[in-house]
This record gives C-alpha cells, structure tokens and sequence, in this order.
C-alpha cells in the first residue's frame, strides 16, 4: 500500500493506493477514520458470510469531495497534484487496484482500450460549479 503525502504540507495525505496483489485475509482499512470517504480491503473465502445489517441515520459535515477510483479491467495513469497544484507523482493502475484521493488535484489517463473503472466520490452532489475546479496540470 502506498500512502502519498505533500511536499508542501508533509502531514496532508494526498491519496492512498493498495494494488490487488497486496490485499490480504481479514479486513484492512485502506483510509484514517478521519476521512470521509472510508474505504477497506479484504480477500475473502468461501462460505464467509457479511450479517445482515444496516447504516443508522447520523449527522455528518462533509467539506471536501473526496474520490476513489477501482480499476475492474485494463490499465490507466493517475497523475497527483500537490496542495498547490504543483506535479507529485504518476502511479499505474491494473486490474483489481484502487486508488482513493484525498486531496489536491489529480487526473486519470487510460492506457487500454476497452479499460473498465468505478468511480465512488462521498455525496450529496451539489453540481460541478461547487464541486470542482480546473488546474494547470503536467500534460501527460
């Protein structure tokens, strides 16, 4: 698992990366409790069961969108942006990997065709003006 943090602000996560091949038996949360969009890993057996459950109604102040994105099939680039939108690093994504993005920008480049991913952001969505805004990124 990688975690990436600033340059600028060395104690910021930037994004957490865990490739398929790293995730192992029992539950391994991939992200601090304190950010919002919690994500785990587990490789799992036959004949383990989940409980039937359900999430309780709770108050929760979201101030960031934060992203992750799951490649199903194929290859793609994600290129990550410092706090002040300066160029940290590029990691390549195969199938099964996952990347969730904290902060700064970032962007995704697709190396196959035919390249399958989800993308998860936390809600709700308030529109693109409120959401989202273009940086002068490294051209990849």
């Amino acid at each position: 698992m990688l975690n990436c943090y600033s340059k600028i602000k060395t104690d910021e996560l930037i994004f957490t990366m865990i490739k398929q091949r790293e995730i192992s038996y029992g539950r391994k949360n991939l992200t601090p409790d304190e950010q919002f969009l919690q994500v785990g890993a587990k490789r799992t057996k036959a004949g383990e069961f989940f409980k039937p459950h359900k999430h309780l109604l709770c108050d929760k102040r979201v101030s960031i969108t934060q992203e992750a994105w799951i490649i199903l099939n194929g290859k793609a680039e994600g290129h990550f942006y410092d706090l002040n939108d300066e160029y940290l690093c590029s990691v390549e994504l195969e199938s099964g990997d996952c990347v969730i993005i904290y902060k700064g920008g970032h962007s995704l480049k697709i190396l196959e065709d035919e390249t399958v991913l989800y993308e998860f952001k936390n809600g709700p969505y308030q529109g693109a003006k409120k959401d989202k805004e273009f940086i002068r990124g490294k051209d990849v």
